[in-house]
């Protein structure tokens, strides 16, 4: 596939995972996030960002929203 074609088809992947959590975060009846910040073993920072659902009868859910290196 060409480059374009490949980037395209990422940036829409991005933007429909966005959408899903955003739909999630006004679903839910509670979020919260959570960050996580460590450094690997090359001395690199990398951050995580999770969100925690709960939804009506407290179901529960996670997902990660970002990672940063």
């Amino acid at each position: 596939l060409l480059r374009r074609t490949v980037t395209r088809h990422i940036e829409d992947f991005d933007a429909d995972v966005r959408s899903r959590l955003i739909n999630r975060i006004k679903e839910c009846t509670t979020f919260s996030m959570q960050l996580d910040e460590s450094t690997d073993i090359s001395d690199t920072a990398q951050l995580l960002v999770f969100v925690n659902f709960v939804f009506d009868g407290f179901w529960m859910a996670q997902e990660v929203l970002c990672r940063y290196r």
